[in-house]
């Protein structure tokens, strides 16, 4: 009968033991983050390059694809 109550009393132990540490870290889990800065509004910056043409006219073709590296001189429609 002793050693069933030194077994209890090994499990009352280490479950205590348990609980105690999951209470300790579980506040960290639950709260939000204090370090950190948390926001909801963004912005994307880039660069807009207008085009205009010298005369009028309809486009009838475009020469490049998306994403196309282009020099100065090529022609880019038609």
């Amino acid at each position: 009968m002793r050693f069933g109550y030194a077994l209890t009393g090994g499990v009352l132990i280490a479950a205590s033991t348990f609980l105690v540490a999951s209470a300790a870290l579980m506040p960290g889990t639950w709260l939000p983050s204090f370090r950190s800065d948390i926001t909801d509004n963004a912005y994307v910056r880039g660069e807009i390059t207008p085009i205009s043409p010298k005369i009028s006219g309809y486009l009838v073709e475009v020469l490049v694809q998306d994403n196309q590296a282009v020099k100065r001189g090529d022609s880019c429609f038609e």
